[in-house]
């Protein structure tokens, strides 16, 4: 069954965008772009001009075109670099200088010549950024960044070195609402949208971090997106092989001072991590055919506060690219990747059991060819196809024993023996592209340019997600107290069923189409549109999800002034979320299989509870003949996906004001408006005629015990005559705002500085709009659900810089502060028709959790050992000040471990390291 309302020529306006000859931006989510105007002595264009490029991050030699009519040059599809320019005419004299090109912007250099030839001369002066994207709060990291600041190996660390992200939550949007791509291509993962490849930093010569402002061009994500360009190795072999080690005898204990923590939880178990890796680039055949290839090896352990024992992650990671200059128009560019991660102890908590832990193993490759061919001086061509497949499997330590739920900490500890539950995924998804540039002048009114770029996608996925419970049956047991006070534990229920077994199929075609219409060299547009269609299935099944959607976009940046120093950017925007999974993964009962509990008990007493020992399994009572089971209750989670569903979507508002000083300087002001609209949440639609009765519950937020008085929805609908529905619900809301100031100094003179200050709000009912957040599926939901969410701190403080001495020493350091992310008091309820409710006890975001500072350094010493080859030895030494803040605790108001950190930052820890460049 068709899912979604189709709209009027839709599908021959996505056969309009291929077949029409509109180009394309000429630069995009792999590339950079050089452009400018030359003048001659007068001040007026100069047709004819010649411009040569050249770097050596661009395979195939020196580029050569002569400016237009109106005295312009562009060269579209550029790899980011540093690039040497030259401008000549015939009679003047002759212009160089030097630009860094970054992915995904376009620079702007604009030329003058003098009014005699004498010498080359040289300019120095950098570009302008006419992008309509604000420079202040999307950043770009070069190789240098990479490898020299002290942040985590991973695409989640340097992503949150961006003004308004923390904890990979970019400007408002939730961890699963970003796009991970790498040589822009998706990498994520189809089900949660989170990365499903882990790649190391060191494969890239640049990462972008963005979102805000984004083109046409970029979709599927409502926070930002994370894209690194892979190296292609050079005329020149070059690489590095690199060795990270911390221990945590080196780490501090935590400064956190709650009193409940005893010495056992403030005590550090043995845990080290390492990283291994060895880089390496270079020509197979001179500006002919270039490699570059990596291979890395790490392990890390982590023991969270008060377990038992610590975590153990092993990675290997290798990737190989060769880029072929097939003919001097034409490259060819091939990829492989393989990675295996293998995690013992996978969520071991101070609560649970060591044997109740799962047992990761995930071995993944991937694989992408690209074709880019110029077409004369205007016209690029790019053909793309990629793919990854893979699984993740976490298994259980004890087959199929069953385990156990106590359903409180039962001498610190909750769950036992077994894991609760088992999971098994596999993964894959492929895509092919086209897109294709075109640059034209005086196309609208004389003298404007227009650079074109449009493109489609065709992109496959399968998901396969299989959860259970080992043996088939979870078993659950309540914490009571015997006739001395004492706690211990007394048997409830057991279950069968529940858990899930997804298998769909899902497929994406877009098209876009945008234009950067450069009207004069003060006022550049940018309209765009993105169309796409989004199907999926269930294995076996129709159509289940089938949503066609329109996202235009449009851009205007103006020049306040002649020189481009000051430009004025304004963006408005739609994007729509990703397709995820979980739209229509509890569609049918195979897929979410109903979980049915039965009493647990000793049947010669009628079933009655009986104590147990939750260490000793042997001694648990086991269900016995399925024919003596007793039905107490059963939870349904099968949902039915409404079919005229639509996807969920964010309309972004964006100005921004950016100055360039004379030299490296540059500053910014950025607001940013998001609103998320047709959210996507489950609700129940069977008929419910219950009623609220007010009950008391215990309330610890004084610090001593106490009573709270709150209204519980009783409902009247038996725990398996629910009718779920996965719809767009009006009342959900999302928004969110920030203003950010940032300064930022580009490395000159042996340092370099990033700062900005980012105040911000997140406000509305909904965390979620994937079909997953529980609000409207209860009245009991609904209490003081509207506030500030959580997800996002009123005030944010990032620094990052460098300084390098002259003795080839480099301090480089982060400092961050976060006000504290918003949090909601709760009370839980006893079991309604099988179901536990979490009622808010005061309005949503009405508090927050402690503020942080966080500073990051790392000292490197750089030592020369021949022409070509230097060593590095470096120490990076985190949180500097030993901050201890509470990063998630105790929320629910009714125990007495309200406000207990069951997270708090990590102590003082050093990580020691060498690299050796050659």
């Amino acid at each position: 069954m068709a899912r979604g309302k189709s709209f009027t020529g839709f599908s021959a306006l996505m056969l309009a965008l291929v077949a029409t000859p509109a180009a394309l931006l000429a630069q995009s989510s792999t590339t950079s772009a050089l452009t400018g105007l030359v003048r001659d002595a007068k001040g007026k264009p100069l047709p004819g001009a010649t411009v040569r490029i050249s770097s050596s991050a661009m395979i195939g030699g020196e580029k050569v075109m002569r400016t237009a009519e109106n005295g312009t040059y562009r060269f579209p599809m550029l790899p980011p670099g540093r690039f040497r320019i030259v401008v000549e005419t015939p009679g003047l004299t002759s212009l160089s200088g030097s630009e860094l090109l970054e992915l995904g912007r376009t620079s702007t250099v604009n030329w003058k010549f003098a009014a005699a030839a004498s010498a080359v001369v040289e300019v120095v002066e950098s570009a302008a950024n006419m992008d309509a994207t604000p420079v202040g709060v999307t950043a770009n990291y070069n190789t240098t960044e990479l490898a020299t600041l002290p942040t985590e190996r991973t695409l989640s660390g340097i992503m949150n070195l961006t003004p308004g992200v923390n904890s990979t939550r970019a400007w408002g949007g939730d961890s699963r609402d970003n796009a991970y791509m790498m040589d822009g291509i998706n990498i994520s993962d189809p089900q949660s949208n989170s990365r499903w490849i882990e790649p190391n930093p060191d494969w890239f010569s640049e990462i972008q971090v963005g979102g805000i402002g984004a083109p046409a061009e970029f979709g599927n994500f409502n926070g930002g997106f994370v894209n690194g360009i892979l190296k292609r190795g050079g005329n020149e072999t070059t690489g590095s092989f690199s060795g990270y080690y911390a221990d945590n005898k080196w780490e501090a204990l935590s400064s956190n001072k709650d009193s409940r923590f005893t010495s056992e939880d403030r005590q550090l178990a043995p845990a080290k991590n390492w990283d291994m890796a060895l880089n390496i680039g270079g020509p197979i055949l001179k500006d002919k055919l270039w490699y570059f290839a990596s291979v890395e090896r790490k392990e890390s352990e982590e023991t969270p506060i008060g377990a038992a024992i610590s975590s153990r992650r092993s990675e290997l990671l290798a990737l190989t690219k060769l880029t072929w200059q097939v003919i001097p128009s034409a490259t060819l560019e091939g990829v492989f990747e393989y990675d295996y991660t293998s995690h013992d102890r996978r969520g071991i908590k101070s609560y649970i059991d060591p044997e109740a832990t799962n047992k990761e193993t995930a071995p993944n490759h991937s694989y992408g060819l690209t074709w880019t061919q110029s077409i004369g001086s205007d016209k690029v061509l790019t053909l793309k196809a990629f793919g990854y497949s893979g699984h993740y499997d976490e298994p259980g330590y004890n087959g199929e024993q069953y385990g156990l739920d106590a359903s409180d900490n039962y001498k610190g500890v909750e769950y036992y023996h077994n894991a609760l539950p088992v999971n098994y995924n596999y993964r894959a998804r492929s895509s092919v592209s086209a897109t294709f540039d075109f640059f034209k002048t005086s196309l609208i009114v004389p003298g404007d340019n227009h650079a074109f770029r449009m493109g489609i996608e065709q992109e496959w996925v399968t998901d396969k997600e299989l959860q259970r419970n080992p043996g088939g049956i979870g078993l659950m047991g309540t914490l009571d107290t015997d006739a001395n006070g004492n706690d211990i534990v007394m048997t409830d229920y057991f279950w069968t069923g529940g858990g899930y077994d997804i298998k769909e199929h899902a497929n994406r075609t877009s098209a876009f189409v945008q234009d950067t219409w450069t009207i004069n060299d003060r006022l550049t547009l940018r309209p765009g549109i993105r169309l796409e269609q989004q199907k999926a299935n269930a294995f076996g099944h129709s159509t289940l999800w089938n949503t066609k959607t329109v996202a235009p976009r449009f851009g205007v940046t103006y020049a306040l002034t002649a020189d481009q120093r000051n430009l004025l950017k304004f963006h408005w925007g739609r994007f729509y979320s990703a397709f995820s999974a979980s739209y229509i993964d509890r569609q049918y009962p195979e897929m979410a299989p109903a979980e049915v509990q039965y009493k647990w008990g000793d049947p010669a007493n009628g079933y009655s509870s009986v104590q147990i020992d939750p260490r000793n399994y042997a001694s648990w009572p086991m269900p016995g003949d399925p024919a003596t089971w007793v039905h107490q209750a059963t939870v349904s989670s099968y949902s039915v996906t409404d079919p005229d569903a639509k996807q969920p979507y964010m309309d972004e508002t964006t100005l921004s004001l950016e100055h360039k000083f004379k030299g490296p300087w540059t500053a910014s002001a950025t607001y940013l408006y998001r609103v998320n609209k047709d959210n996507l949440l489950r609700k129940d639609v069977a008929a419910d005629s219950g009623s609220s009765v007010v009950e008391d519950f215990d309330d610890y937020r004084s610090g001593q015990a106490g009573t709270v008085s709150v209204p519980v929805w009783y409902s009247s609908v038996a725990s398996d005559a629910h009718q779920w529905v996965v719809t767009n619900i009006p009342e959900a809301k999302r928004a969110f705002w920030s203003a950010t100031l940032a300064v930022s100094r580009s490395f000159q003179d042996n340092w370099s500085l990033n700062a900005s200050y980012t105040r911000a709000r997140r406000y509305g009912n909904t965390f979620k709009s994937n079909g997953y957040d529980t609000l409207f599926e209860n009245p009991n939901n609904l209490t003081n659900s509207n506030g500030l969410l959580p997800g996002f701190d009123d005030d944010e403080v990032k620094i990052h810089g460098l300084y390098e001495f002259p003795w080839k020493m480099r301090v480089s350091g982060t400092f961050t502060y976060l006000s504290g992310e918003h949090w909601t008091p709760y009370v839980r309820t006893s079991r309604i028709n099988g179901t536990r409710y979490y009622i808010n006890v005061e309005p949503r975001g009405s508090r927050t959790y402690p503020s942080e500072s966080l500073l990051d350094l790392r000292l490197t010493q750089i030592v020369p050992l021949t022409q070509k080859i230097n060593a590095e030895a470096f120490v990076e030494v985190f949180n500097v000040f030993n901050i201890g803040a509470a990063l998630a605790w105790k929320e629910r108001a009714d125990v007495d471990s309200y406000m207990l950190p069951s997270s708090v930052e990590s102590g003082r820890r050093v990580r020691l390291g060498f690299r050796i460049n050659f």
